[in-house]
């Protein structure tokens, strides 16, 4: 599951919600990325950092975007065929306005997301 996740230009392949993502820059256990949404009208760009722990957990901060903050932390596993996925979610919107409006399809992305990787289909 980790690899799942580490995967990050892939997720266009099998996330409706993203309509494509990069990594710009990748050394030691950090990364930047950036996913693209089209959602709601309003297309999101979600530049994050993220943090690896090899094999582990990787922690995702949103550098930029209509988020005062987003922190994410996901995976633990707990053998070699099974694991637990955590999913760890903080945000906030910077535009109070924006943060009624889309607080509500913000958790269902959450769960949403988590749908995504489960049935993605890839080699685990």
């Amino acid at each position: 599951m980790y690899n799942l996740v580490y995967d990050i230009n892939s997720y266009s392949k099998f996330i409706p919600l993203c309509i494509s993502s990069e990594v710009h820059e990748e050394q030691d256990h950090k990364s930047r990325a950036t996913m693209k949404s089209p959602r709601v009208k309003l297309a999101l760009n979600l530049p994050t950092v993220n943090t690896m722990e090899n094999g582990r957990s990787i922690s995702i901060n949103l550098e930029d975007g209509p988020f005062k903050s987003l922190k994410e932390t996901a995976i633990y596993p707990q053998g070699r065929h099974e694991c637990i996925i955590s999913l760890h979610l903080e945000f906030e919107f910077s535009n109070k306005l924006l943060d009624v409006a889309l607080v509500a399809y913000s958790n269902s992305f959450a769960i949403q997301w988590l749908n995504y990787f489960a049935n993605s289909g890839y080699p685990l």
